[in-house]
């Protein structure tokens, strides 16, 4: 019950800290609106809000399930093939450097304003990085476990990737998919900015046209609660794939 309290005391800070700002110094609504003005725009859009919600969560889903996916596998692939790790690592790095929204103009010219593009924003933005994590903790592999396989006369390309390399890292990257999962979001919004006709990010850049603040911060509050489900849900699902820590 007191855990209870305490989420839902803490749901409440921002709204609390917002109505306080509001009418504490007296702020025009051209400046910041008022929550009932928020509330009240949430009938505004055309197609509705859901409909952008669910456009930009289901970007935000594909990209980063994909590329979770794909870095895991990039991860492990480098850690078994010492040679292709070395060849891979300076343009990986090098890639890695360069944030995912300079990119941009690329993908527009490459895919216009196709949703493959989109998704492919995502995925690039997050796979590197979770790659990167993924190798390093199968690099610190506890050397009682090395040991282990090494006196079964497995070399790292023998050892069973199924069985070991992905639950060792599964175990210790929650915090770089945490991380991940909002930088996804981040960009999805720019995404949607450049070239959509449905979700979120399409909606702040509308009303950023039109002077519609209410709509920004409707977008914004949006945004704000897909990325505490999906974070609950990503938690969630961690839990229940390393189910062996809790039996530990």
């Amino acid at each position: 019950m007191k855990r209870l309290a305490v989420g839902v005391s803490a749901s409440l800070l921002l709204p609390a800290m917002w109505i306080a700002v509001k009418y504490g110094f007296a702020i025009s609504d051209r400046y910041l609106p008022s929550p009932t003005e928020v509330f009240r725009s949430i009938n505004d859009p055309n197609p509705s809000l859901l409909v952008h919600i669910g456009a930009s969560w289901l970007r935000l889903a594909t990209g980063f399930i994909l590329g979770v996916v794909g870095g895991i596998g990039a991860g492990v692939l480098w850690w078994r093939s010492p040679a292709m790790d070395r060849w891979s690592n300076p343009s990986v790095q090098a890639l890695r450097a360069v944030p995912p929204t300079a990119t941009i103009p690329f993908f527009l010219l490459w895919f216009g304003f196709a949703e493959l593009g989109r998704v492919l924003l995502i995925f690039l933005g997050i796979a590197l990085n979770v790659a990167i994590a993924a190798r390093q903790i199968l690099r610190n592999t506890p050397q009682k476990y090395l040991t282990a396989l090494r006196s079964a006369g497995l070399a790292n390309h023998e050892i069973p990737v199924r069985h070991f390399a992905i639950p060792l890292v599964l175990e210790s990257i929650l915090p770089t998919l945490r991380f991940a999962l909002s930088t996804s979001i981040g960009l999805v919004v720019v995404s949607e900015i450049l070239g959509s006709q449905v979700g979120l990010g399409y909606l702040i850049q509308s009303a950023r046209s039109t002077f519609a603040l209410q709509m920004v911060f409707l977008a914004a509050i949006a945004f704000g609660l897909i990325n505490v489900v999906s974070d609950k849900a990503l938690c969630w699902v961690w839990q229940r794939a390393v189910f062996w820590r809790q039996m530990s």
